[in-house]
């Protein structure tokens, strides 16, 4: 489909260059995580869903099979930053030496889409929720990953309780520094509470 190259008219008569099905996927998405919000996953309409984007329903079946599939893409993106935060970040250079830094980066991250991740955070406690099913497959396939890596090098792994566990309470201390404003101050009291999270559970 050619759609960054077809035009379609404006008000004033002139016409302007229709946005491909990449930037319109990434509109649609943004309006759906702002009708969220509010309302919850389940409590918006794929209907409504276009009219808040102003796109047609065939446009939004170009870029998504369904409401589900964009469900999943939208919490997919909000949860992979907690998840790594938690667990990928301290093992990927095989130490924890260096890796603060990093793990400060992705906090950053996930404060500058604080509104998607305080949903995230208050659906993923309702099993009903679509919400509930990709956090906890996510936080499964990290901790699998991070089992992983503590086998290659012949280490015995925390278990898949506390590792899990771990992803929760760092959920939590995301969720609380959103709650209570993202002050400097707040953001540095939950980078620091992060870190020490994470470095007491993975220390050598």
């Amino acid at each position: 489909k050619r759609l960054a190259s077809l035009r379609v008219k404006q008000r004033d008569g002139r016409s302007k260059s229709r946005p491909g099905v990449d930037e319109q996927r990434r509109l649609i998405l943004e309006g759906a995580s702002e009708l969220f919000a509010v309302s919850g996953s389940r409590g918006v309409s794929i209907a409504q869903i276009c009219e808040h984007v102003e796109v047609s329903r065939p446009t939004f079946y170009r870029c998504f099979a369904d409401k589900d599939a964009l469900v999943e893409q939208l919490y997919q993106q909000a949860v992979r930053g907690p998840v790594e935060l938690n667990m990928l970040s301290l093992l990927r250079r095989g130490q924890m030496g260096g890796t603060r830094e990093g793990l400060e980066k992705l906090a950053d991250e996930i404060f500058a889409n604080a509104k998607l991740a305080q949903l995230v955070f208050v659906e993923s406690a309702d099993p009903s929720s679509p919400a509930y099913a990709i956090v906890q497959r996510s936080f499964d396939d990290a901790a699998k990953e991070v089992e992983a890596w503590y086998c290659e090098r012949g280490l015995t792994a925390p278990s898949r309780t506390l590792l899990k566990a771990t992803m929760v309470a760092a959920q939590w201390i995301v969720h609380d520094a959103i709650t209570r404003g993202l002050s400097p101050k707040n953001k540095r009291d939950a980078k620091a509470a992060l870190w020490e999270l994470t470095s007491r559970v993975f220390r050598d």
